[in-house]
């Protein structure tokens, strides 16, 4: 028989390490905010970093080994979206 978690089984380290990456989030989204409403970058240029770097992170956090040649690639398709996803918000 499966047992599920209830919200009191959490301990207060897990409730307090949701509440921090909760703020992490937040904080992210505050930071990107700024960033794009300094001009100082177009969306899609921005997106495609974003979704490059992340693709990086993640890979480092499984334990995998992201080649270039595939971080190239996701970071093509991720200005690819972005500049479609402008065009027709035009």
């Amino acid at each position: 028989m499966h047992q599920t978690a209830s919200s009191n089984d959490l301990s207060p380290v897990s409730w307090a390490m949701t509440a921090l990456v909760l703020c992490a989030f937040a904080g992210n989204s505050l930071l990107n905010r700024a960033a794009l409403a300094s001009g100082g970058i177009d969306a899609a240029s921005f997106t495609a970093i974003r979704i490059a770097s992340g693709a990086a992170i993640l890979s480092e956090a499984i334990g995998a080994r992201l080649l270039v040649a595939e971080a190239l690639v996701l970071g093509g398709i991720a200005l690819a979206l972005a500049a479609a996803r402008a065009s027709a918000g035009r």
